[in-house]
C-alpha cells in the first residue's frame, strides 16, 4: 500500500506511446484527474491527458517564457525561479488540488513536463507529493514520421525535438524512481512492461487479477494503430547530441546512460549556442533587409514624386512654350497694329499738312474774292451779270424746257451774288 501521496510522470516526446502507458495506467485504475483530451484522428485511443493541465501549458507557462511546445531551444538557466512565475505555482497547485482531490495515486501525462519538470517538481514539494517517473522510449525516426503527418514538420525538426524532450526528461528524473520502456516493447509484452514499473515503484497491488488485465490489454493496444515501423540506420548522419540521445535510450547500463545523456546534453547546449547566435544574425540579417526594404520602398516613392514632378515640369514647360508662342504672335500683332498706326499717323499728319495747305489757299481765294466783291467794279456791273445771266437762264429754258444742272459758272455767279450787297 502507498503511505504518502504519489504522482506518477509519462515524461518523454510527443508521438512515442506517451498515451498508450497512460492509458495502461487507467486500466490500473490510477487517476488522471477530472476532465481529459478528448479523442481524435491522431490518438484514436485517447491522449489520456489532463485537459486543465495541457491549457495551462500552452496558454500560461509556456508564454510566460516566452516559449512553445515545439521551440527548439533551451529554456533559460534557473528560469522556474523567475518573479514572473509566481502566480502561476497558486495557479497550479490548485490545478492538482481540484483535478485529483485526495487521490492518493494519480498520474500526469504531458510530453511538456519533460522540459517543464523544475516547475512541477516545487508544486509536488510543496504538495508533499512523491513522484515516481516513466519514460517511454520509440525510434526517433518513427516519432520523426508521425509528426511530419500531423504536425507537417521537417525530420531535423523532429529528430531535434526528440533529443532535447528526452534530454531534459532524462536529466530532471535522476533524483527520482524511474523506468525506462520501449514503446516497441510494451506493444509486444505489455504485462512484461507493466510488471517492469509496478515492481520498480512498489506497486505490485495493482496486478490482482492479471488475467482481466491481459484482456483488457489485449482490447486496449492494437498493433495496427502503431503507422511507422522505420530503421534507425540512418541516425549516424544526425547531429551528435542526437547521436548520443539515441545511444543513451538504447543502452541497459544505468551508468551508460547518464553518461551517454551527459554527452548528449551538452552537445545540445552547444547546439543552442550556435542556434542561438545564428537567429540573432537571421535577426539582424532580417532587420537590415527590412531596412533595405524600406529604403528602396523610400527611393521608389522619391523616384515616383521625382518622375511626377518631371512630368508636372515637361507639362508646365510645354504651357510656357504655349505661352511664349501667343505671346510672340501677340507681339507680332501688336508690332503690326503699331505699324498700321504709324502709317495711319503719317497718313493723317500728311492730310493735316494738305488741309493746311488748302485753307491757306482757301483763305487766299477769300481774300481775292473779298477784294473783288468790294470793289467798285464789281458793285458798278452788278446789274449787268445778273441781266446777262437772266437773259442766258431763260434762253436756255425756252430751247430745252428742261431742268439744267447748275455749271460751275453758275454756281460762282450764285455765289457772287449772295455774297453781293442788296
Amino acid at each position: 500500500m502507498i503511505k504518502k501521496r504519489t504522482c506518477i510522470l509519462v515524461l518523454g516526446m510527443h508521438r512515442s506511446g506517451t498515451s498508450a502507458f497512460t492509458g495502461i495506467l487507467s486500466i490500473l485504475s490510477i487517476s488522471l484527474g477530472k476532465r481529459l483530451l478528448d479523442s481524435n484522428d491522431d490518438n484514436e485511443k485517447g491522449f489520456f491527458e489532463n485537459k486543465e493541465i495541457h491549457k495551462f501549458h500552452d496558454y500560461e507557462l509556456l508564454p510566460a517564457l516566452s516559449s512553445t511546445w515545439d521551440d527548439l531551444d533551451k529554456l533559460d538557466k534557473n528560469w522556474e525561479d523567475s518573479s514572473l512565475l509566481l502566480s502561476l505555482y497558486d495557479k497550479a497547485k490548485n490545478i492538482i488540488l481540484n483535478e485529483y482531490a485526495n487521490a492518493t495515486l494519480f498520474a500526469i501525462k504531458d510530453p511538456r513536463i519533460s522540459i517543464l519538470f523544475p516547475f512541477w517538481e516545487k508544486i509536488f514539494t510543496a504538495l508533499e507529493i512523491q513522484i515516481k517517473v516513466i519514460l517511454p522510449i520509440r525510434n526517433p525516426f518513427e516519432v520523426a514520421a508521425s509528426l511530419s503527418k500531423r504536425d507537417a514538420f521537417k525530420q531535423e525538426k523532429s529528430l531535434t525535438l526528440w533529443a532535447k524532450y528526452n534530454i531534459g526528461a532524462e536529466y530532471y528524473s535522476r533524483n527520482y524512481d524511474r523506468v525506462f520502456i520501449h514503446y516497441d516493447d510494451l506493444l509486444s509484452n505489455p504485462l512484461d512492461s507493466i510488471e517492469s514499473f509496478t515492481k520498480k515503484f512498489k506497486l505490485e497491488f495493482l496486478l490482482k487479477n492479471k488475467a482481466e488485465l491481459k484482456r483488457q490489454l489485449d482490447d486496449f493496444l492494437d498493433i495496427s494503430l502503431k503507422h511507422n515501423t522505420l530503421s534507425c540506420a540512418s541516425i549516424k548522419d544526425t547531429p551528435t547530441f542526437i547521436q548520443n540521445t539515441y545511444s543513451a535510450l538504447y543502452t541497459k547500463e544505468l551508468e551508460e546512460i547518464c553518461y551517454f545523456f551527459d554527452l548528449a546534453r551538452a552537445a545540445y547546449d552547444k547546439y543552442c549556442t550556435y542556434m542561438i547566435d545564428n537567429t540573432k544574425k537571421n535577426i539582424l540579417l532580417q532587420e537590415y533587409m527590412g531596412y533595405v526594404r524600406d529604403r528602396d520602398q523610400l527611393i521608389n516613392i522619391a523616384n515616383a514624386e521625382i518622375a511626377q514632378k518631371i512630368e508636372e515640369n515637361n507639362k508646365r514647360d510645354a504651357m510656357i512654350q504655349e505661352r511664349d508662342r501667343l505671346i510672340q504672335e501677340r507681339d507680332a500683332q501688336i508690332a503690326q497694329k503699331i505699324e498700321e498706326n504709324n502709317k495711319r499717323d503719317e497718313m493723317i499728319q500728311a492730310k493735316e499738312m494738305e488741309k493746311g495747305h488748302i485753307l491757306q489757299e482757301l483763305h487766299r481765294t477769300n481774300e481775292v474774292l473779298n477784294g473783288l466783291l468790294n470793289s467798285k467794279s464789281w458793285k458798278v456791273t452788278k446789274i449787268l451779270r445778273t441781266s446777262s445771266l437772266l437773259f442766258k437762264t431763260l434762253k436756255n429754258f425756252k430751247k430745252s424746257n428742261l431742268f439744267v444742272p447748275e455749271t460751275n459758272e453758275h454756281r460762282v455767279a450764285q455765289a457772287l451774288k449772295r455774297r453781293l450787297p442788296p
